[in-house]
């Protein structure tokens, strides 16, 4: 998708190097098994794991209370700032000449309410009510590049096709050289690590002179089976430069643009509407023909101010409140607990009687038989004599 160049890696054709570093994955915890995971044992170290310890500790729910507040504010500021400025942020796409290419990273219509499409070359810019569907035709395209690669050094050029496309590089040079065909970006970045990929397409090219008779020009043919970033790579591990010339022949499928809209024609700057019935549609950019490679497309969503607000400010405003609304439960209910067994302590008899208590009410209103009294009307008990008397009768 772009053109540029780079050392090579290796010392020898192909470059490959068994330099490696590996990098462990096994985790370790201290004075533990390797590879054991942690476990939520109750609240406190679940609060430890999910690092949300603020609100499992301080002195009391109130401390709490501000703490999760302070932690609410934070992760809301640090998360608004992620998806608007990281996620939704600014883009820039390499383009190259012929290329038509879907704008779908950091764009979407449930944060942005517009695009604004800017570029240092004139491109169209179209916008489709659905998802961009591949055509059954296709347009052809022959772009003409020369290069003088010194050595240990690589030259490239990338496109970005279609699935259903061919492409057909035709080079020839004064020196040897290796030409390679790297689909994707992640083996494109690989291969400039040790210039080696068991998944790239290579070929020699010949020592011949550009004048040669065309069938012993060197040709490298591929037909693209899924959509995605295609790069081409001249190198040289020669003493001696190597200059070539290299023609590229495209077949390029194409999108269905029959039901899409053309916002802009051949403009530097262009701003895409999402609102209203726009917001499902989907923005392509077709870059024309030229002998240009270095320029990029570049995008910014203009953000849904409201969709930013409800999400990252009104969302956790609630949830601080629920988790401050149950605190505050928690608090007062332990209050009253606290006033209740202290009541209970200090007066007993103010509660529900217990069983001792039953007892002790029992013992206390029950009557005792008392001894008989005398009084002065009745007769006197008898003396001892009197006693002893009546009983030897």
């Amino acid at each position: 998708m772009v053109h540029g160049g780079g050392t090579c890696s290796g010392g020898s054709s192909g470059g490959y190097s068994s330099n490696h570093t590996y990098v462990s994955t096994t985790h370790f915890r201290h004075n533990d098994t390797p590879g054991t995971p942690l476990t939520c044992d109750d609240f406190k170290r679940c609060c430890l794991c999910l690092g949300l310890c603020f609100g499992c500790r301080g002195k009391n729910n109130f401390h709490r209370i501000f703490r999760i507040w302070g932690w609410i504010a934070v992760l809301s500021l640090v998360t608004g700032l992620a998806v608007g400025f990281g996620k939704y942020g600014p883009t820039a796409i390499p383009a190259s000449p012929s290329d038509m290419i879907p704008l779908t990273h950091g764009i979407h219509s449930s944060f942005c309410e517009g695009v604004i499409v800017d570029t240092t070359f004139p491109v169209n810019t179209y916008l489709l009510p659905s998802p961009p569907i591949v055509s059954t035709r296709q347009v052809k395209h022959t772009i003409n590049q020369t290069a003088v690669v010194v050595r240990n050094r690589y030259e490239y050029w990338g496109f970005y096709l279609l699935s259903g496309s061919k492409i057909e590089i035709d080079i020839c040079g004064d020196n040897d050289g290796d030409l390679y065909l790297i689909k994707g970006d992640s083996k494109f970045s690989s291969w400039k690590e040790d210039n080696y990929d068991p998944g790239t397409y290579k070929k020699t090219v010949r020592t011949k002179l550009c004048k040669s008779p065309s069938h012993s020009r060197t040709r490298l043919t591929y037909s693209v089976a899924l959509t995605d970033e295609f790069y081409i790579v001249l190198t040289n591990h020669n003493r001696h430069p190597l200059s070539a010339s290299i023609t590229f022949n495209i077949n390029r499928a194409v999108f269905v643009l029959g039901d899409g809209t053309e916002v802009c024609h051949k403009s530097l700057k262009c701003h895409v509407d999402l609102s209203g019935d726009n917001a499902d549609g989907s923005i392509v950019v077709y870059v024309p023909e030229s002998d240009d490679f270095d320029f990029d497309v570049k995008t910014v969503c203009l953000r849904r101010s409201s969709v930013f607000i409800a999400i990252f400010l009104i969302v956790p405003l609630v949830i601080g409140l629920l988790i401050t609304g149950y605190l505050v439960y928690i608090t007062r209910r332990s209050n009253s607990l606290i006033r209740f067994v202290y009541k209970r302590e200090n007066h007993p008899l103010t509660s529900v009687p217990s069983a001792t208590q039953y007892q002790t009410l029992d013992n206390d209103t029950r009557t005792e038989p008392s001894a008989p009294s005398y009084s002065d009307e009745m007769e006197a008990p008898p003396s001892y004599d009197q006693a002893v008397k009546l009983q030897h009768r």
